[in-house]
This record gives structure tokens, sequence and C-alpha cells, in this order.
């Protein structure tokens, strides 16, 4: 295609594109950004129904490269990076779920008495509580492995624990179960009892939940506690990491700065779910909940 200079000078050939780039991956990338810049816009028009980035990803799996990850990055980087909006109040797409949640504190849970996926909208489906009672006790557990077990015990035992929520992230907790943890130290009178691993992993953790929720207490497992048959060993890299960590986690918990202190001497750790506990042997089931009811009788002394 050819065209004249405006300074007289002879036509040139003018150049054309028919692609956007010949990089088949960057092609790929843009084009999903033009899906999600579609999808963003009608939410915007039409003020659609909650949506999660998990219904997004399966309208079209192929254009986000079959990964739901590359599909939350490209949402974020359009929506929030670009635009300066929140995914959340502004387009009311929200993470895909992935928090756990049991007990006896809100009718929601009562019908099944089986763990739920933390609601989207959880203000709405735990307005209404199942007893009087003023306080509920949150036991925050690192691992699905051990939230279900602890879960099928105390269906199995409904008198064991009164006024109680079981709660699990499934490791690094997500968003929605932060945002979950947090609405309910607002809008009611909570304690927050955590287990962890003793390690750098599970201390690491602990930390992601403390910066929401202050009060949340480190309960266990403790290397200690635990029988040391069960400990393993610390893997050279891990070391770095516990010295950083270990001097700066004072100002969260001088508990937690002694589990690392104690796990460097050693070199060993404790994993709550392959332990048992020295003083009775107990699994690590009946370790939580001794520990809560510990916890419950400290409280009642004060």
């Amino acid at each position: 295609m050819e065209y004249l200079a405006t300074d007289g000078a002879p036509p040139r050939k003018r150049r054309t594109y028919s692609q956007f780039s010949i990089d088949e991956k960057e092609v790929q990338r843009f084009t999903a950004i033009c899906k999600i810049v579609k999808i963003l816009l009608k939410h915007l028009q039409t003020n659609e129904e909650l949506t999660t980035i998990r219904d997004i990803y399966y309208q079209d799996v192929e254009v986000f490269s079959h990964k739901q990850t590359e599909c939350q990055f490209l949402m974020k980087q359009v929506a929030e990076d670009c635009l300066g909006l929140s995914l959340f109040h502004d387009f009311n797409i929200h993470p895909t779920q992935k928090g756990l949640v049991f007990g006896n504190f809100f009718k929601a849970l009562e019908p099944k008495n089986d763990p739920m996926l933390i609601p989207i909208d959880y203000a709405d489906a735990f307005k209404d509580k199942s007893s009087g009672g003023s306080q509920v006790t949150v036991i925050i557990v690192e691992k699905d492995s051990v939230f279900q077990y602890l879960c099928s015990h105390l269906s199995r035992q409904p008198t064991l624990l009164a006024d109680f929520l079981v709660v699990t992230g499934k490791g690094y907790s997500d968003q929605l179960t932060l945002r979950f943890l947090d609405w309910l130290q607002q809008t009611h009178e909570c304690r927050f009892l955590g287990f962890f691993d003793s390690d750098v992993y599970g201390i690491n953790i602990y930390k992601q939940y403390h910066r929401i929720i202050k009060g949340v207490l480190y309960a266990g497992i403790y290397l200690m506690d635990s029988d040391p048959s069960t400990w393993l060993s610390i893997m050279t890299r891990d070391v770095a990491i516990m010295i950083n960590l270990c001097n700066t986690c004072h100002e969260i918990s001088t508990v937690v700065q002694r589990e690392l202190t104690r796990g460097l001497f050693l070199l060993k750790k404790a994993e709550i779910n392959v332990t048992n506990v020295n003083d009775d042997r107990l699994g690590y089931v009946d370790y939580i909940v001794k520990k809560v009811g510990e916890s419950n009788l400290a409280k009642g002394c004060n």
C-alpha cells in the first residue's frame, strides 16, 4: 500500500502487520486480555451477580493456556494494576473459593454437619447464630488433612466443644478466608487458636494469619510437646530462612521465636499430622481438643 509523502518525496511502501506478534504466546496472551476486557465491560454495564475467577477461567480454558493462575494474573493486571479498580468491589468478581469452615456457631452449618466452602457472601450466609453464646472459639488449622480428621472427630462427638468454628486455608490462606476471619473478629467476640507445624513454613503461614488477626494464638504443635521419634530433620536450605525469621518474629510472638530457636538448635521440626504427644501419647486430634480445653480453662481463671 502506497501513499504520497507530505514533503513531496516519492511515494513509499507502508508497513503493514497481519498479526499482533510473531510470537504465538504473545498473541495468545493478547487474546486473553481482550477476552478479559470484554468480561469486565459486561460486568460494569450489566451489574452482574457475583462471579468467581474459576467461572471466568472455564468460559475459555484454551485462551488462558489451561492455567487458572494465568487467568487470575491477567484479571488483576487489567483491573487493578491498569485501571486501578477492585475486582471484588467494582466488578463483583471473587477469588476461587479455597477455605473450609466447620462448626456449630452458625445455623447455616447445622443441616449437614459437614465442612463447607467459605461462602463468598459469608455475611449473609452466616447472619444467624445457632445458640445464644456470645463468644466463639475459632480454631485455625494449617493442613486440610488435619482439618478433615478433626471435623470428623467433632461431628461424632458434638458435645465435645461448644460455640466453635474450625477453619482452614489449606496451607497459605486465600484472601476470601482472611476476609471471613476478619469479618468474624469485627462482628463477634472471638478467640482465635492456630495449629501449625513447628517449622519455618508453618510459622510463615501463622504470620499470614497474624497480619489480619492480631490476637491469634500460636497454640501448637510445639516441638517439645511431640515425641522425638516423630521429629523430622530440617533441610539445609531452610536454616537461613529460619535465622532471618527468628530475628524478626519476636515482635509477633515469643512462642514462635522459641519454636524457631529450638528447631535451629536441634535441627529438627515437628509436623502436626505425623506426631504423637509426649504426655499421654495423644494423637494430634486429641492434642488440639486438649489445647482448646486448656485455653477455655485459662480464660475462666482470669
